[in-house]
């Protein structure tokens, strides 16, 4: 008999803390952490979404997101050859990012609505429960500028508030239509340790999925 795990995603725009709060919360609920190919972008400037719509044309970002949504897909197919051959021995799988954000980062540089694309591969793996972390622009400064080996300017980071603001909208809207991202839940890390963050979804997980394990 095949054993069907949970697939929880955590979504976010970079500095939110997606990998921290991920890898912590695969160890508290004995879960496997995968990490989509879709989050590596270059880690320097992965918050310039400006520079991005300033030097891309939008076909040439369309390209981009199709790749993402590629990896995407290959992930997929992965996952479920995993979960068919029993290779996946825990009840929980954690994503570090899927289609979500570079959806809705991708809808704003671009100016176009590309859900269609996302629901017309029949090959996503669909997730039990979508986390979609939040934080003020001040918090994100500050945690990228920690994982990032070239210091981010304030006035380079100042250029993409407003599009960073429009891209958090854009998931609001997204999440509520539901397509193939399971329920969702917004959660505000903003001064948080994100140690507490993962305990909170590990709580938030347990009444969702399984309560009477916890």
């Amino acid at each position: 008999m095949t054993k069907t795990p949970n697939i929880i995603v955590l979504e976010g725009l970079d500095g939110v803390g997606k990998t921290s709060v991920a890898k912590d919360l695969a160890k508290r609920i004995s879960g496997k952490y995968m990490a989509s190919t879709s989050n590596k972008f270059n880690q320097n400037n992965s918050y310039d979404f400006a520079n991005m719509q300033e030097h891309f044309s939008k076909d040439e970002l369309k390209a981009q997101f199709d790749m993402y949504l590629k990896a995407n897909v290959s992930l997929s197919e992965k996952l479920s050859k995993q979960i068919k051959n029993n290779e996946i021995k825990t009840d929980y799988v954690i994503l570090d990012q899927y289609v979500l954000s570079n959806l809705a980062i991708y809808n704003v540089l671009i100016g176009t609505d590309l859900t269609m694309d996302v629901i017309k591969n029949k090959a996503l793996i669909e997730p039990n429960h979508t986390f979609y972390l939040t934080a003020s622009a001040n918090t994100r400064f500050e945690r990228l500028n920690e994982k990032s080996d070239t210091k981010i300017s304030s006035d380079a980071f100042q250029k993409n508030i407003d599009l960073a603001s429009k891209i958090d909208k854009e998931y609001e809207r997204l999440h509520t239509k539901n397509y193939i991202f399971g329920e969702t839940t917004e959660i505000s890390v903003n001064t948080t340790p994100l140690e507490i963050v993962s305990m909170q979804l590990e709580t938030e997980i347990g009444d969702l999925l399984d309560p009477d394990n916890y």
